[in-house]
């Protein structure tokens, strides 16, 4: 799911040079239908081109080839700016906007929308839902090209021990596998039991707890969140949900309940040969990768979160601590500029002694987070994150040098090889932060 499209500016559709190296999904294509070769990766796709053509796609002409990015989207036409797919709401896998008859007649789906889940949850529910059917499903076509459970690629469905031991020394691991396998156990109970209370309308054999990973995961990386008033919804959209991603594009999307249409629009010209892409939204990588399974090499909008520690035996523990939660102490982002002035800011009321607690009103309710509070303070908090920093790079049992070679090496698996992005781009941030600091400390600081 593409939760940055809940809490930034819309974003638009443009293109981007297909050397740009990059994680994919799967697309989808419309007539005519390029040479597939008898890649077997492309297996399913003319049949599920020619279901979403049948059922109203609108779309410019367009191939699909195999690249080093996996299934990449290529204009076969010069295309102006202005709506690029229109796609019937008859198309789109949302219990929400799809009341068409091969969906609302689904009993599962009545079932299912009588649960107290948000959008997501009852989403990939829906998904299962139409997996059980089978053949006969209306978008049997689409469950059968999109990605495998095997591919999975959200950091919090690895399986594999040596991708979850290249996150090592990544505080925000937790974060990215462990917090979010508690939120779904905790929805887990809940599907068995509906499946329990309904077995004639939920397969057992279907609603099981890898297939609800894998529907989990598709909604979650692949859904677009929308509004209508005030209520928020997510829908997976057969024809552009995988499209790849690209940093520095706009793309935006609306509803158009008139015509029964979601509308992906472009502002810019698209040239024939030009991939057509996505932006995800300008985000790190730590984000893109839990959120949408792949990391980027030289993420221009990387960035590393510090979380400095405030020991409870502190003597102003209870008057630093809301300070401190009001600059936002628990996830302070830093980038390759180096230390940022809301982590000065955290050192330096971390370090503040009781005799230069007199400072303290002031930080709180007047001054700027990047206020000075004394020289002997600068130089503490300083000192203090230069430790922090140092013990941060120290959790990791690799070099940046070694990162790269193992990257350049392949033989290692896409799950792999986005961690090992991770935690290097992290260590070039950190690296960073140091270098700053060291240079502030041998400036003359008052």
């Amino acid at each position: 799911m593409w939760w940055w499209r809940l809490d930034t500016k819309s974003k638009m559709m443009v293109i981007a040079m297909p050397q740009v190296l990059l994680l994919t999904w799967f697309m989808f294509f419309s007539s005519p239908i390029a040479p597939y070769s008898g890649d077997p990766r492309l297996e399913g796709i003319p049949e599920l081109i020619d279901w979403a053509l049948e059922g109203g796609l609108q779309a410019p002409k367009l191939k699909i080839i195999m690249t080093e990015r996996g299934k990449t989207m290529i204009s076969e036409e010069d295309h102006p700016a202005g709506p690029l797919f229109k796609v019937p709401y008859s198309l789109l896998l949302c219990g929400y906007l799809n009341e068409a008859e091969e969906l609302a007649s689904n009993p599962a789906w009545a079932v299912i929308a009588e649960l107290d889940f948000n959008e997501h949850w009852s989403e990939a529910l829906l998904m299962l839902a139409e997996k059980q059917k089978g053949k006969s499903a209306w978008f049997h076509h689409y469950l059968d090209t999109i990605t495998k459970r095997e591919d999975l690629s959200l950091p919090f469905f690895w399986k594999k021990k040596e991708d979850l031991n290249a996150l090592e020394g990544e505080w925000m691991r937790d974060w990215l596998v462990y917090e979010p396998r508690r939120e779904f156990d905790t929805y887990w109970p809940k599907v068995q039991k509906l499946v329990r209370d309904n077995p004639t309308v939920l397969d057992p054999k279907v609603f099981t707890y890898e297939n609800l990973e894998w529907s989990a995961s598709l909604i979650w990386s692949h859904a677009f969140n929308s509004f209508r008033g005030k209520t928020a919804f997510a829908t997976a959209v057969p024809v552009v949900d995988m499209m790849n991603h690209e940093n520095d594009l706009e793309t935006w999307w609306e509803i158009d309940d008139e015509n029964q249409l979601w509308v992906l629009q472009t502002n810019r010209d698209i040239k024939k040969g030009d991939e057509i892409v996505i932006n995800y939204g300008d985000m790190p990588n730590v984000r893109l990768l839990k959120w949408f399974g792949f990391a980027l090499d030289d993420n221009k909008y990387d960035a590393y979160f510090y979380r400095l520690p405030l020991p409870e035996q502190d003597p102003q523990y209870a008057e630093k601590l809301p300070i401190m939660e009001r600059i936002g102490w628990d996830w302070v982002e830093v980038t390759k500029e180096g230390a940022s002035p809301e982590l000065l800011s955290l050192a330096r009321i971390i370090t503040l002694e009781p005799s230069e607690f007199d400072w303290t009103p002031k930080i709180s309710q007047k001054a700027p987070p990047h206020i000075r509070i004394s020289c002997s303070n600068e130089r503490k908090a300083l000192s203090f994150l230069l430790r922090e920093s140092e013990k941060l790079l120290a959790e990791f049992s690799t070099t940046i040098e070694e990162d790269e070679r193992l990257i350049r090496s392949g033989g290692i698996s896409n799950n792999m090889r986005n961690a090992i992005l991770l935690r290097k781009g992290h260590k070039v941030i950190l690296k960073a932060v140091k270098e700053d600091l060291n240079d502030r400390l041998l400036k003359e600081i008052c």
